[in-house]
């Protein structure tokens, strides 16, 4: 058999626009025309956070303690994943501590690793992520910080970090390809430089859609961006990959649905909100329904000793509570809402009550003769012997 030979990846650039409207035609532009990511310029000039560093934040939040992920390095002896492996946050491993001992991690001297509250993770051999941190959370020593974040600059005079959310990580720590099922996205990098790679949602065939491992409102993708596996995955060679390395001081805007797969190039640090659209809703409803789907059968998997939670569950996930009544529950209120935006948005007088889903009507939805014969469709695809 003749040696594959990877095909060029198709790669565009970002493009990084000066845009000068007022908030209400700048936030008209983000939610409504805006189809493709933008990075704007000079937008952010006057924010406090701008002069945040590792060492900054490891002073004024001295005593917070939050949850690190810690991933081994491609170049170290410490990763032994298979080859090509698309790495998930279930790969890794996780550590709390505060972000003192992640600045001390960062600047230490080697051979004083050993000591340190991180020790177990040589920089050499890991990179460290404080990732997908709530600033209301985080900043609870000094909330003036979470003034710092003012989305008004965007047209979003109302949001700032309250809500807003943290990363901080290392050369090297990731975000795994995924898109976000809830509205666009907002991101601002403070210090340091982080790559982004972005694909169009009519790419997605390409990247390979997964709920494994679950978490509610990201799909993963099973292609290992950074070293693709060709043969496994031969269509990605037909993805188109949007690019850009954020510098400080850049807003990326999102669009929603995009795949992206985030790295850091140095140590970074970036905050991002995500701005709420009218189509949430039914997205709620598909996410309500994948939840009540998928828990049941996974956790009985988990019960009998074949497969274990951590593998299959994403840890943001892993406090939640996923019975089916209270899935039930979670779709029941998707379904609520969604008929009460479409009711305010057809000017119709509410009714007095919204007929409730049973436990049986579900099944019998998701049992029934066209849905059955689709998922048969799809699964002959999927077994379908190679030739």
């Amino acid at each position: 058999m003749a040696e594959h030979v990877a095909p060029k990846k198709r790669k565009l650039d970002i493009d990084r626009v000066h845009i000068n409207l007022s908030q209400k035609e700048l936030q008209r532009y983000i939610l409504e025309i805006a189809k493709e990511p933008l990075v704007f310029l000079d937008k952010i000039s006057d924010w406090g956070s701008l002069a945040w560093t590792p060492e900054s934040l490891s002073k004024q939040l001295s005593n917070v303690r939050t949850r690190f992920r810690f991933c081994p390095r491609i170049s170290s002896s410490e990763y032994c994943f298979p080859a090509k492996h698309a790495v998930m946050e279930t790969d890794c491993q996780f550590m709390e501590g505060t972000f003192g001992d992640f600045h001390e991690w960062l600047t230490c001297d080697e051979a004083k690793s050993p000591n340190l509250a991180f020790g177990k993770f040589p920089r050499k051999d890991y990179s460290c992520y404080a990732d997908y941190k709530y600033m209301k959370d985080l900043f609870v020593e000094c909330p003036s910080k979470v003034q710092d974040i003012n989305w008004a600059c965007l047209g979003f005079p109302t949001r700032t970090g309250e809500q807003s959310t943290f990363w901080m990580g290392s050369d090297e720590s990731f975000t795994p390809c995924h898109y976000d099922s809830y509205g666009c996205n907002l991101v601002a990098q403070l210090y340091g430089k982080k790559k982004w790679l972005l694909f169009p949602p009519t790419q997605s065939e390409y990247l390979h859609p997964t709920r494994i491992p679950y978490e509610e409102s990201s799909v993963f993708s099973l292609v290992n961006i950074r070293d693709p596996d060709h043969e496994k995955f031969p269509n990605f060679e037909h993805a188109t990959c949007y690019e850009v390395i954020l510098e400080p001081g850049d807003i990326l805007f999102v669009p929603k649905h995009w795949w992206h797969y985030v790295e850091c190039v140095e140590t970074a640090i970036s905050v991002n909100t995500w701005i709420e659209m009218n189509t949430d809703n039914y997205d709620r409803i598909e996410e309500a329904i994948t939840r009540t789907l998928i828990n049941p059968l996974k956790l009985e998997e988990t019960k009998v000793g074949a497969c274990d939670q951590n593998v299959w569950l994403n840890p943001s996930m892993r406090k939640e509570n996923l019975s089916f009544h209270e899935s039930m529950n979670y779709l029941g209120q998707a379904l609520r809402l969604y008929h009460l935006e479409q009711m305010k948005a057809n000017n119709e007088v509410e009714q007095q009550e919204n007929k409730e889903l049973g436990a049986d009507e579900f099944i019998n939805t998701v049992v029934s003769t066209d849905v059955i014969r689709m998922i048969a469709q799809k699964l002959l695809k999927l077994t379908k012997p190679m030739r």
